[in-house]
């Protein structure tokens, strides 16, 4: 009988036997599957249907006169015979494979010049079996070691779940520690802007009025420095309020229909000085109309969001982008759209939620743009491009982050795109008026 074509499965866990009886049948021209433990030679064997079988014996895990037991108690693999391979050449772990199910025996080291007479004689029909009264015997004592081996297994299942347990309890106790901590630090957040906001709001307050009396050209520069650093310091505080409202999620929206015009000139004309300062260009247009100017675009396009809290989120893109800008300018655009707007870019669509009309607002820049490998770092919380104390711009890297939280909470979006060297653009995406 030709071993040519023959299905032949392997299960062993030792990788160098496993390739010895590779070699050895491959070269008779067998089929060779492997498994290196009972489980994975379980699903190999029920779904390859082998020829023959030859097991090891001793593996972690499912033993292999387990395995064989498993396999003989299902019709489609009873015929298959299973040869035991192991170094065990004792007659009491052959009369003990046998009993399992097992219709042969073969010992290591393996004789490599019988090896191939030996698979061909058990193809053939060869079948080593024993006396009824031995069998009987065998089983016995195979059933008596199975249950002990289930029980050692059951208890170290049971040990394994209660040390989950206590794992899941001690991570659930530190989750709950973790999440106290983070509550503490966002209610100090609260408290410590509240109480910093109400002293700074006095300075503010009385420094306006002393730049209203008559005084010196020298001490009102000082007062405008002191204005100056004490709207910084308020507008840093009120970020790290919204932040903290945020995360305790206790900021809500005041949503009602907008116009999108009003909110850019409001933005426009807040940035105009800044801009101008640094001798930009601040200009708005609507997309839609094809309207470009300094002033009033004149576009009748209605949002529904809450209009502080948009203006906010423009004021910081638009702060952001005269900040990292040296010359040129930036723009802020606007224009509707759908998702059946075959005009849209294609970077647009995963932003866009199908059949919500939208209204997208653009702040571009001629600025250097933002690298490649700082891209994934813009909506990082407390993550700045530039994170040194000689940093050329202020902040603390809140307000893109708050950016699109809110714009989240509006069901909107905010993303960007850049080219380093010239320039990015940012996109906010807000719910269009029904």
């Amino acid at each position: 009988m030709s071993l040519s074509g023959k299905k032949i499965l392997y299960i062993d866990d030792n990788p160098a036997n496993l390739k010895l009886v590779n070699k050895l049948l491959s070269a008779e021209g067998c089929i060779m599957l492997e498994a290196s433990d009972g489980v994975t030679g379980i699903d190999l064997a029920r779904s390859a249907r082998p020829d023959l079988i030859l097991m090891d014996m001793h593996m972690p895990g499912l033993q292999g006169s387990e395995v064989t037991t498993f396999l003989k108690s299902h019709e489609e693999m009873k015929d298959v015979p299973i040869i035991a391979l192991t170094a065990d050449d004792s007659n009491a772990a052959r009369d003990r494979c046998l009993a399992a199910g097992c219709v042969g025996y073969i010992t290591k080291p393996i004789d490599v010049v019988r090896f191939g007479g030996q698979i061909t004689s058990y193809l053939s029909g060869m079948h080593e079996g024993l006396s009824e009264a031995e069998k009987s015997r065998q089983l016995s004592a195979y059933t008596q070691d199975l249950v002990i081996h289930l029980e050692l297994k059951v208890r170290a299942l049971n040990a394994a779940n209660q040390q989950l347990e206590a794992n899941l309890a001690e991570v659930q106790h530190a989750r709950d520690a973790a999440l106290e901590v983070a509550a503490m630090k966002t209610e100090f957040l609260n408290v410590m802007s509240h109480e910093m906001l109400t002293p700074l709001n006095a300075i503010i307050g009385f420094g306006h009025l002393l730049l209203v009396k008559e005084i010196d050209p020298k001490t009102r520069e000082r007062i405008q420095v002191i204005l100056s650093s004490g709207q910084q310091l308020q507008s840093l505080l009120e970020k790290v309020l919204d932040f903290s409202r945020i995360v305790g999620q206790r900021f809500a929206l005041q949503s009602q229909a907008l116009r999108v015009s009003d909110v850019v000139q409001a933005v426009r004309l807040e940035y105009l000085a800044q801009a101008e300062g640094k001798g930009l260009l601040l200009r708005t247009s609507s997309a839609s109309l094809g309207a470009t100017s300094d002033g009033d675009s004149g576009a009748e396009l209605f949002a529904w969001g809450d209009v502080q809290q948009l203006t906010r989120v423009m004021g910081y893109i638009v702060d952001n982008a005269i900040q990292l800008t040296s010359k040129g300018g930036v723009e802020i655009s606007y224009r509707a759209i759908a998702t059946g707007d075959k005009n849209i870019p294609q970077g647009w669509l995963s932003h866009l939620k199908p059949g919500q009309p939208a209204i997208v607002i653009m702040v571009q820049d001629s600025g250097q743009g933002i690298a490649e490998k700082d891209a994934p770092k813009i909506f990082d919380i407390f993550r700045q491009v530039d994170g040194t104390l000689t940093r050329s711009h202020r902040g603390v890297g809140l307000s893109l982050v708050l950016a699109q939280h809110i714009m989240h909470l509006h069901k909107g979006d905010l993303w960007f795109e850049s080219q380093p060297g010239e320039g990015t653009t940012f996109f906010v995406l807000i719910p269009a008026k029904l």
